[in-house]
């Protein structure tokens, strides 16, 4: 299909614009599929997380109100093509890194949200890059999109306004999600909504914290006036040092409260839920940060306090939502986590999911790695294994 669809003497009457789309969204849908294989022998050896059906994980990785806008039908997730694919990569890795005994440290989290991104195309490729489509652009789409093919460094994070500029013709607009962290010159805007990824208490909370990484601007005008509601939170510029003071300070903070809590699951819930807020605050990463503390993050602390996981309904609301109503997010997100762990979901002709109940067995024991006990912020495994 793929060929077909890039070889100009067998194309499709399409234009150059719907053909490249095509392609970018059949390199997302291979991907996932090459990614599910290893996400499903991760999800089955961990005893916690064996639960969740393998072709039931992107529901964890997406925003739950997005499922059933009318607008994503068999596309749910590829607004960025290839997201899925990193999302699996990414949950397989804190999978078996749970599992190992080793627990999330500033390095490990920048890692988790590199590999989340990895191959992941920025969604500014699908409205500038494709609206700029020519015969050259569809040349680069096919060499970035083939199997095994790679991406050049020169060209992953760059913005629309640096990609138009590039010497090699047809990547105009054409861009990656960058890896690593912010840089020190880049402050990071986040637009906040009442009632969107904002609440009035969730606002307060953060105005009144004193942390000197954020600011809330009021008031924010956008537009003609009509979301004058919003606020801006800006993070400042920080260094990679800086940042990555203050993600472990964040880890270390979490689990300090966590260890005094004892077996109190509402004590140990409420500093994961401050933990997850604070780093998403934090805005460490250009892009990326929701899906990588919101759901990685976020189920990799809850799996380390022995909590069951969560599928949050939008990761979107650790902007600036309170603690207490972060909290309640996560109790519903274990919920619904336990809801999709109940229940399968088999493909229909529509490509929907239609819930039938099932039961789940433990698999058989299958060998994992061994723990690394002079791995950093390593302990020996908590589930039993050598």
């Amino acid at each position: 299909m793929r060929t077909t669809l890039l070889d100009p003497p067998q194309a499709p009457p399409l234009s150059q614009q719907m053909r490249g789309l095509a392609a970018l969204l059949l390199y997302g849908v291979r991907e996932m599929h090459r990614e599910a294989h290893t996400l499903a022998a991760a999800l089955a050896r961990h005893p916690v997380m064996h639960v969740l059906p393998s072709q039931e994980a992107w529901r964890l990785c997406v925003d739950q109100p997005a499922v059933g806008d009318g607008l994503h039908a068999g596309l749910r997730f590829d607004n960025e093509p290839g997201y899925m694919a990193g999302m699996y990569r990414a949950l397989a890795q804190m999978v078996m890194q749970d599992m190992q005994g080793i627990d999330l440290s500033a390095e490990s989290f920048v890692d988790l949200h590199d590999t989340a991104v990895h191959g992941v195309f920025a969604r500014s490729t699908l409205v500038h890059g494709l609206g700029m489509c020519r015969s050259s652009t569809l040349e680069a789409i096919a060499g970035f999109t083939a199997p095994g093919a790679g991406f050049p460094a020169s060209l992953q994070g760059l913005g629309v306004r640096d990609a138009l500029h590039v010497a090699e013709p047809g990547l105009e607009g054409i861009e990656q999600i960058r890896k690593g962290l912010r840089l020190p010159d880049e402050t990071s805007t986040v637009c906040l909504t009442v009632g969107g990824n904002a609440s009035v208490t969730g606002l307060e909370e953060l105005q009144a914290g004193g942390e000197t990484w954020c600011r809330v601007t009021l008031p924010v005008t956008m537009g003609r006036g009509r979301l004058a509601s919003t606020r801006a939170l800006r993070t400042w510029p920080k260094t990679a040092a800086q940042l990555m003071g203050r993600i472990q300070a964040c880890l270390d903070e979490c689990r300090k409260d966590c260890a005094a809590a004892a077996e109190d699951p509402d004590v140990k819930l409420r500093a994961i839920a401050l933990c997850c807020r604070s780093l998403e605050q934090l805005h460490p990463f250009p892009d990326g940060n929701a899906r990588t503390i919101g759901v990685l993050v976020l189920n990799k602390l809850l799996l380390e306090q022995g909590l069951p996981p969560a599928a949050l309904e939008d990761a979107n609301r650790l902007d600036a939502y309170s603690v207490a109503e972060v909290m309640q997010d996560i109790k519903e997100g274990q919920e619904r986590f336990a809801l999709i762990a109940r229940n399968t979901a088999p493909r229909g002709v529509d490509g929907c999911s239609h819930p039938t109940a099932v039961t789940h067995r433990r698999p058989d024991p299958i060998a994992v790695p061994p723990c690394s006990g002079s791995a950093p912020h390593s302990r020996p495994c908590r589930y039993g294994w050598p």
